[in-house]
């Protein structure tokens, strides 16, 4: 597996695409019907940031013009090789407001899964100094990894690869290692995410971030002492760096294997045309019982 050097080489092995060859014009119901299933909160759909009920969009994390990168990302076995195709895979997109998709298509924040912790957390990279931006870093949004259409966690490690390479000399960010919800959850009693607290205020006391450091200027925050099995985080004084290397993407793409969201992507993209006895072993074999 294939390590991405920081800061990325200008050949990033994953580039962006131009913004302009992004057509909002067509629109696939299997990829919208996934989401707005999944993405509902006491039965309305809200944005899986910030919790907002309109105005919504359908986002895809790796851009619907992307199919040489889709199959390169099959090939690599970092998306089932049954999988719908990029535009048509509701695994490959999350239910934003306006203002969360144009932050996030603009490279200024990422996501990532923590496979410790169970949990998809925020990430405000570039100290948006608004709300929600600012309570919202470094906690948990509105996914849920043991959804059957959760989103494959390895495919945010693709965003999160360009949002880095966008500011290449910034410091990795830091996590407390009790991550919260964000304010806007709450969770019943079966562990399901509900739309109960408040949409993110900050006191107003509250500071907005440090800004990041100038690119080119020399660093003296603290190094990483390695990684550990947080994806990636090493800790130091109570707080997890957000790490980016080989171990993990590895532990990361082992986790979205894992997912139920991967074995059903599976299931979906076979064909059950045998008797019941061949059509249940391709099923164990296909979800490996």
């Amino acid at each position: 597996m294939n390590v991405f050097p920081l800061p990325l080489p200008d050949l990033c092995p994953f580039p962006y695409p131009n913004v302009d060859q992004i057509s909002n014009s067509s629109r696939s119901s299997a990829f919208e019907t996934g989401i707005d299933v999944r993405d509902v909160f006491n039965g309305s759909p809200a944005c899986v940031f910030c919790g907002v009920n309109s105005p919504l969009e359908h986002a895809h994390i790796v851009p619907r013009v992307e199919r040489n990168t889709w199959s390169e990302l099959k090939d690599r076995g970092w998306v089932p090789h049954r999988a719908k195709d990029v535009v048509k895979e509701p695994r490959n997109g999350i239910l934003l407001c306006r203002n969360c998709h144009g932050h996030f298509d603009e490279l200024r924040i990422f996501v990532r899964y923590l496979p410790e912790a169970a949990k998809f957390v925020f990430i405000n990279f570039d100290n948006i100094p608004h709300q929600p931006y600012v309570t919202l870093h470094q906690k948990a949004i509105g996914l849920q990894p043991a959804d059957f259409h959760a989103p494959m966690a390895c495919l945010f490690l693709i965003h999160e690869c360009r949002v880095r390479g966008h500011y290449p000399f910034r410091q990795n960010p830091t996590l407390p290692q009790d991550i919260q919800w964000a304010q806007w959850i709450t969770i019943d009693g079966n562990g399901n995410i509900q739309r109960g607290g408040q949409l993110p205020q900050a006191p107003p006391s509250q500071a907005p971030p440090s800004p990041a450091p100038e690119e080119g200027a020399d660093s003296d925050g603290p190094e990483s002492e390695g990684t550990d099995d947080s994806g990636g985080a090493g800790r130091e004084g109570g707080m997890m760096e957000l790490t980016l290397d080989q171990n993990t993407i590895e532990q990361i793409v082992r986790a979205s294997r894992a997912q139920p969201s991967w074995k059903a992507c599976m299931v979906e993209g076979s064909s059950w045309e045998g008797s019941a006895e061949e059509n249940i072993a391709k099923y164990k074999a296909t979800i490996g019982f």
